[in-house]
């Protein structure tokens, strides 16, 4: 794969393209698509029936003449104030080191972009964090669904391979429809 067709490079600055099909490709028939900041809202061609939203990735799966959509959103943030950065900062890291999880609310969110982006089968978070859940709508398949999955900063390799495992098994139901 040619890092240009992902990357904007301009003068000394690489930026992430943005947008619909930032990444193309075919798996048998079957057409794949990754976007970075997509835009979904009211009057675009991928639509919002309700408000605006920008996932941080969405992967099209265009089967046929079905279209379907899958949400990634990183959560990588820190609820850490400036004023307190070099006040019990030992105590700060530990508490940080502990708190691995997920937050509900960021869960919440990726209902909202599976329910409200037409075509949507299902919307994950990305987080620095160390537990793995998926929320199965009707219990036994793996799409519609919403979750979250650990993806560490210098992670394991584990981590990486569970969601890519989990993403293609996601696309194999999605063409098998």
């Amino acid at each position: 794969m040619d890092p240009r067709e992902i990357f904007d490079i301009r003068d000394w600055k690489v930026n992430i393209r943005k947008g619909n099909s930032i990444l193309s490709f075919r798996m048998g028939e079957d057409r794949i698509l990754l976007s970075y900041n997509g835009r979904f809202g009211r009057s675009t061609r991928c639509r919002s029936y309700s408000l605006p939203f920008k996932p941080d990735y969405s992967i099209l799966v265009d089967v046929g003449e079905c279209t379907y959509f899958i949400h990634l959103d990183a959560k990588y943030r820190s609820t850490v104030k400036v004023e307190d950065f070099y006040e019990d900062i030992d105590i700060r890291d530990s508490w940080e080191e502990l708190e691995k999880d997920y937050k509900d609310g960021d869960v919440y969110k990726m209902h909202t972009y599976k329910d409200a982006i037409l075509h949507s089968r299902g919307a994950y978070i990305l987080y620095p964090g160390s537990r793995e859940v998926v929320f199965h709508e009707n219990g036994e398949h793996e799409i519609p669904s919403v979750g979250a999955f650990p993806l560490n900063p210098a992670g394991s390799e584990d981590e990486e391979r569970r969601l890519r495992n989990f993403l293609e098994a996601v696309i194999r139901s999605l063409m098998e429809r």
